[in-house]
């Protein structure tokens, strides 16, 4: 019989909490990264290009495109290096 090589009940999510993307309610756990929070639960444009108002999303998720900025809580911040707090809001700039 194959062994099973799945972790199970390893890693803790964190608390299940509300955050609020263009001001409708997102389910997410408290800590993970926003940008993962987001594409989990089918969000995938995150802004318009300023030009031809194409819709853009994630691409390097390490800070240097500048292509997950947002509106987190008032302050323009970048999604991929942002981690979800409880009833967070987020806009589209």
């Amino acid at each position: 019989m194959p062994q099973d090589l799945r972790e199970k009940n390893k890693y803790s999510r964190g608390k299940l909490v509300k955050i609020y993307f263009n001001n409708e309610e997102v389910l997410a756990y408290e800590g993970e990264n926003l940008a993962s929070a987001l594409y989990s639960s089918d969000i995938k444009i995150l802004r318009y290009s300023p030009k031809l108002k194409m819709p853009r999303g994630f691409f390097c998720l390490i800070g240097s495109c500048q292509e997950c900025l947002l509106l987190i809580n008032g302050r323009k911040t970048l999604a991929c290096l942002s981690y979800v707090t409880e009833n967070m809001s987020i806009q589209i700039i």
